[in-house]
């Protein structure tokens, strides 16, 4: 640890607060773009009797085109979305107690936006198995809470939280995703609501770097703190799919997950981390 020349006094006037994460910008935009595309008017789902199945687009007595019907030779068999949101992060450890007690930082600083790929396999019209991960980061400035440096500049640092979990997870819709119509075809439902259940590991990173107070001696020095590892994880969710066109759908989840782990030997003396969550996040689902 190298100790710098220059020593810290009480601070003599508030503490000055930065606005966290700058990643949490951009993952503002990607959800506001994604709310946008959930407000699109879809496609009604035309249903057609057995005994005349859906064609090609007809002319009409008034000579224009009839839309082309909404439906698949095959039902669903599998799937894959792309999703973007925010996670609220419980921070309920004494990790981030010292954080908010000693540093300029709050338990909104470690919301993260996130980032989630799911692959899904229908078992049956009801259920439904998930594989899938997701990326969650968040960036975040602070300052000592009491102490600033002999020119009365503040004493700065930068804090990195990152997450990284894999899942497998249990679907289960509340009505069938959609019904056959005759021989030929599969019309999907317009909402199809859902409900679940699954379990994962988390990896995890708190990196934090920049000038810190020894408060033995009110010295000031730069460092590198660095905490990760996988934590068992587990949790439940919940949202609805709406179609757009029979092979494409938009979504909307909430999820809230449960994990902690052991901090590394560096940090001994401190509680496991709480990595709990809720996480909020709308998506494109594409079916095959």
């Amino acid at each position: 640890m190298q100790i710098l020349s220059n020593f810290c006094r009480p601070r003599v006037f508030p503490p000055i607060r930065f606005n966290h994460g700058s990643t949490t910008g951009l993952w503002t935009a990607i959800t506001v773009a994604v709310i946008a595309v959930l407000l699109l008017p879809a496609h009604p789902a035309y249903a057609a009797s057995a005994d005349d199945p859906p064609t090609a687009d007809e002319p009409v007595a008034d000579g224009t085109a009839q839309a082309p019907p909404d439906f698949r030779f095959t039902p669903v068999g599998g799937w894959f979305a792309v999703r973007g949101g925010y996670s609220l992060t419980r921070a309920d450890s004494d990790l981030y107690d010292f954080y908010f007690d000693n540093l300029t930082l709050e338990k909104s600083d470690f919301n993260q936006g996130l980032f989630g790929v799911d692959f899904g396999w229908v078992i049956n019209p009801r259920v439904e198995m998930i594989f899938g991960f997701e990326y969650l980061t968040t960036t975040a400035s602070s300052e000592d809470r009491y102490y600033v440096d002999e020119f009365d500049a503040p004493i700065t640092q930068e804090t990195r939280f990152r997450q990284w979990p894999l899942y497998a997870k249990l679907r289960f819709n509340l009505v069938p995703r959609g019904k056959q119509i005759g021989s030929y075809s599969w019309v999907p439902n317009r909402v199809v609501p859902y409900a679940g259940a699954g379990l994962g590991m988390t990896g995890w990173e708190i990196y934090q770097f920049g000038d810190f107070v020894d408060y033995t001696d009110l010295s000031i020095f730069y460092e590198e703190f660095l905490a990760r590892g996988w934590a068992f994880s587990y949790g439940v969710f919940g949202g609805a799919e709406i179609s757009v066109t029979p092979g494409v759908g938009v979504l909307a989840q909430v999820d809230y997950n449960w994990a902690k782990d052991n901090l590394p030997p560096a940090f001994a003396g401190f509680d496991p981390i709480d990595l709990t969550g809720l996480r909020i996040s709308f998506g494109v689902n594409f079916r095959f």
